[in-house]
């Protein structure tokens, strides 16, 4: 990474966060930093909290307020939904469907955002699976 991107604030950076999906917590002190020139991919076994970690960056799910926890979305703490929205690209096994008929392999959901990937796996996940 040069330095001029190193000194850069990051598109994404989620600190200690727990978001929770009704009395579950599905991410818990969950740590996330994306820069300008990086690329990711979030991969992982069905229920382990990728449609949630996707859903709380587009602000349809919101992280739990507490000491030490923070986000933020290209450099904002705060965002217009609307406006946060029609920033953001986001490519999800769904619409991959929709676009290109019925998929076959082993039974994993995987949300893209770019190249780059990181795994959960089954002890990263909130529950068992």
């Amino acid at each position: 990474m040069n330095s001029s991107v190193q000194n850069a604030r990051p598109l994404l950076e989620m600190r200690n966060l727990r978001v929770m999906r009704g009395d579950k917590v599905v991410l818990d002190d969950f740590n996330l930093r994306v820069h300008a020139d990086e690329h990711i991919a979030v991969l992982g076994p069905n229920g382990c909290g990728k449609s949630t970690l996707i859903k709380t960056i587009t602000r349809e799910c919101y992280p739990v307020a507490r000491e030490g926890s923070s986000m933020r979305i290209l450099g904002e703490k705060s965002w217009n939904v609307f406006e946060l929205r029609s920033l953001l690209g986001i490519v999800s096994n769904d619409l991959m469907s929709m676009c290109t008929g019925e998929a076959s392999g082993p039974r994993r959901s995987s949300v893209r955002l770019f190249q780059q990937h990181a795994n959960f796996s089954e002890s990263q996940c909130g529950y068992e699976i």
